[in-house]
């Protein structure tokens, strides 16, 4: 029976077959620290990175261990709504000048 995607299933599974966080994250094209930080609860789970965490597991240990859609394949996080993050437009454009 595969298991649910959840933080402590990924850090229950990578331990039980060996996988480093670098093998993980080499499939789907994520940061290591990143990872540790889904799984360790610090960043709460969405539904595309719990996909892509399960979806590489289920590669690199060639089972089907979580209950994932294979044929997706990793998928695209889903694009910021929130503020451009660009330079500030009231930033000073010159250095402050002493002596004036």
């Amino acid at each position: 029976m595969p298991l649910y995607p959840t933080p402590e299933n990924f850090r229950a599974e990578m331990g039980r077959h060996g996988l480093s966080r670098a093998a993980v994250t080499d499939l789907i094209g994520m940061n290591p620290n990143l990872l540790s930080m889904y799984t360790s609860g610090i960043r709460p789970l969405t539904e595309w990175a719990a996909h892509n965490i399960g979806w590489a597991i289920n590669m690199t240990t060639g089972q089907r261990i979580f209950d994932i859609d294979m044929e997706q394949g990793p998928r695209r996080p889903p694009r910021s709504s929130g503020r451009p993050r660009g330079p500030h437009k009231n930033r000073r454009r010159h250095p402050i000048r002493f002596g004036r």
